[in-house]
C-alpha cells in the first residue's frame, strides 16, 4: 500500500470511528461531565453563557480513535511512532485529571502544579526520542509549549479541532516529503479523528474536547514534528497556535510591565469577540489563517525536497569549476 493510500485509510477510519462512538459517548458525558463556564471576565462570561453545562472531555473519543488506527496501521518497530503516542497518552491523562478537578471542585490544577506535571510527563517521551537517536530532554520545552498553545486555542466552538486537523494533515505531508513515512498513519488518524469530532464540536458545540483532548493533541503534534525533524514545519503550519500563545504572553508582559492591556482580551480569539465579531466568523477566519499556514508550509517543504540544480549550492560551485577548467585548457 502506498503512503498516500495508507494515510487516506488511516484518516477515513479515524473519522468513521469517532462518528460511530461519539453518539454513545455523548450520553455518558452529558450525564457525568458537564463543564461550568468559569472566567474572571464578566463580559466573557456573558458571551459564553450559552455554553454552560456543555458536556466535556470529548478528547477521550479522539484519543481512542487515534490509538486504534495507529495500532492497526503504524509500524511499531520504530521509536519515532511510539514517542508521539506516549506523549498523547501522558498529556491526555494529565488533561483528564485537570478536567475532573474542574468538574468536581470548580477549579482545575494550579498553574505551577500543571506546568511541573507537564514537564514530568515529557520525560518518558524525551527518553524514547533519545533512545531512537532523536533530540532528547531539550525537546521537553517544545512539547510543553505546543501542548499549552493548543489548549489556549481551545476557547471557541470548533476552533482548536479545526486547526489541529489542518496542522496534522500538513505535518503528515511534510513528514512524507522528508522520508518519515512511518508517521503518516498516525498524523492522518489525528487529522481524521479531529475532523470527525468537528461534527459535534462546531458551533453550537454539543461537546468540548476539554484539556483531555487539547493537551494530548498538542503534545502529539509537537512530538511527531520532533520525530520527523519537522519542528519548523509545525511552527509554520501551527501558526494559529503560535499567535494565540504569543497574544497571551504579550498581554501578560504588557500588563505587568506597563499596567496596560494590548488586547481587549487574550487569547486573541476573545479579542475579536470583544470587538463584536460573532463566534462562527472568528472561527472561520482562524481556520482560513490555518489553511494559509498549511499551504505555505507545504510549498516550502516541497521546494526544499526538489532535486538539486546546477544553480544550487555545491552543485553550482562544481559547475563553475568545470567551466574554469575548460577555459584554462
Amino acid at each position: 500500500m502506498t503512503v498516500l493510500a495508507t494515510g487516506l485509510v488511516a484518516g477515513l477510519t479515524a473519522v468513521a470511528l469517532v462518528l460511530l462512538v461519539m453518539p454513545r459517548a455523548l450520553v455518558f458525558l452529558a450525564r457525568h461531565c458537564r463543564e461550568p463556564v468559569a472566567t474572571a471576565s464578566p463580559r466573557l462570561a456573558a458571551l459564553h453563557a450559552h455554553k454552560e453545562s456543555t458536556p466535556t472531555m470529548g478528547g477521550l473519543v479522539i484519543l481512542t480513535a487515534v490509538l486504534i488506527v495507529a495500532l492497526a496501521l503504524a509500524p511499531w518497530g520504530d521509536g519515532s511512532v511510539w514517542a508521539p503516542l506516549v506523549a498523547a497518552l501522558a498529556f491526555g491523562v494529565l488533561g483528564a485529571v485537570d478536567d475532573l478537578c474542574k468538574l468536581r471542585r470548580g477549579r482545575g490544577l494550579g498553574p505551577l502544579v500543571k506546568l511541573a506535571a507537564q514537564f514530568a510527563a515529557s520525560v518518558p517521551v524525551c527518553w524514547i526520542l533519545a533512545s531512537a537517536g532523536l533530540p532528547g530532554l531539550a525537546s521537553a520545552l517544545w512539547i510543553v509549549a505546543l501542548a499549552n498553545a493548543v489548549n489556549l486555542t481551545d476557547g471557541l466552538d470548533g476552533l482548536a479541532a479545526g486547526c489541529v486537523a489542518l496542522s496534522a494533515a500538513t505535518l503528515a505531508f511534510a513528514a512524507a516529503l522528508a522520508g518519515h513515512v512511518q508517521l503518516v498513519p498516525l498524523l492522518a488518524a489525528t487529522s481524521g479523528a479531529t475532523l470527525g469530532f468537528l461534527r459535534y464540536n462546531s458551533h453550537p458545540a454539543r461537546v468540548f474536547m476539554g484539556d483531555t483532548g487539547s493537551l494530548a493533541l498538542g503534545a502529539l503534534l509537537a512530538t511527531a514534528s520532533l520525530a520527523a525533524g519537522q519542528k519548523l514545519a509545525l511552527f509554520s503550519a501551527g501558526g494559529v497556535f503560535m499567535v494565540e500563545m504569543g497574544s497571551v504572553a504579550v498581554q501578560i508582559a504588557a500588563f505587568r510591565l506597563a499596567g496596560r492591556r494590548v488586547f481587549r482580551c487574550a487569547p486573541l480569539h476573545h479579542h475579536f469577540q470583544f470587538l463584536g465579531w460573532p463566534e462562527p466568523r472568528v472561527v472561520r477566519r482562524f481556520w482560513g489563517a490555518a489553511c494559509l499556514c498549511g499551504l505555505l508550509t507545504l510549498a516550502v517543504c516541497a521546494w526544499q525536497q526538489r532535486p538539486p540544480t546546477p544553480t544550487d549550492g555545491p552543485a553550482a560551485q562544481l559547475a563553475q569549476d568545470a567551466r574554469l577548467r575548460q577555459l584554462h585548457r
